[in-house]
């Protein structure tokens, strides 16, 4: 596969005040206009794909959870204020990966779960590449599907400084868009079980052709002319 269809933009800030900068972050992630709130911890595929309410359910929710890490669903501003020991000045570095919508879906990239899924397998070789210690860092992201293509929020910081170069090396990139298409072909015969079986339980309605239908709905007419195409 090639991973020209992946787009990884990154930058880093230089902070005088990092829990400033993290919280200033976590505000714009968890826009209810662009985040995901459904839950991770909480899902359920026919819920989330079976109700057409007026509010969209990728924008709305019972039990609204707009970021995620390693283990699931986390409250970010708790998490940071339960870091007690970090250093007041620090660097924080903010990626975003996005994907255009026919790739995402035809590649199985459907629900948060699968978004969750994929920062699960992909962080922790980014990080490592790096040169992070795991207990030394703090990594959170955000699904945003307000714009044409969805897009992932990624955002991490280290505790205690150790990385005296905060540009991220090409080669580390390269590898991580690597690593996301890898992981995509790997996981391609679990997605297209998947769609076979939602297939049979909602009467042949493929889970595909639905997030199609509710991203028509989404985004309009121009999204809809190039998924008709």
């Amino acid at each position: 596969m090639s991973s020209s269809n992946i787009v990884v933009r990154v930058k880093y800030q230089k902070c005088n005040n990092l829990r400033e900068s993290v919280n200033k972050t976590i505000s714009y992630i968890s826009d209810k206009k662009k985040a995901d709130a459904t839950s991770i911890d909480e899902y359920n595929i026919l819920k989330d794909y079976m109700q057409f309410a007026s509010n969209d359910s990728y924008l709305y929710e019972d039990k609204e959870s707009f970021s995620w890490s390693t283990n699931g669903d986390i409250d970010a501003r708790k998490d940071l204020s339960d870091i007690k020991k970090m250093d007041s000045k620090g660097i924080l570095w903010s990626l975003v990966i996005s994907f255009p919508p026919d790739f995402a879906i035809n590649k199985g990239l459907i629900t948060k779960v699968d978004y969750y899924n994929l920062t699960k397998n992909i962080m922790p070789q980014l990080l490592t590449g790096m040169g992070f210690k795991m207990n030394n860092v703090t990594w959170y992201c955000s699904l945003h599907r307000n714009t044409d293509n969805p897009h992932l929020h990624i955002n991490f910081f280290e505790h205690h400084k150790t990385i005296s170069n905060p540009k991220i090396p090409y080669d580390v990139i390269y590898k991580l868009k690597s690593n996301i298409a890898n992981y995509l072909i790997d996981n391609e015969k679990f997605y297209k079980l998947r769609d076979k079986e939602f297939k049979s339980i909602t009467g042949n309605i493929s889970l595909s052709e639905l997030t199609k239908i509710k991203n028509q709905k989404l985004f309009g007419d121009k999204y809809r002319r190039n998924l008709n195409k």
